[in-house]
């Protein structure tokens, strides 16, 4: 699955949503680099 395709699609649907998502993984990651590395 590509993901920036993904996303992109989801934008063209609803720009909040797309935001929402982006802003969801982001922070997902962001806290599994603390957990990983702690």
């Amino acid at each position: 699955m590509d993901l920036i395709k993904f996303l992109k699609s989801f934008c063209n649907i609803d720009t909040c949503l797309c935001l929402a998502t982006a802003l969801l993984i982001f922070l997902s990651v962001y806290f599994y680099i603390l957990v990983a590395y702690d």
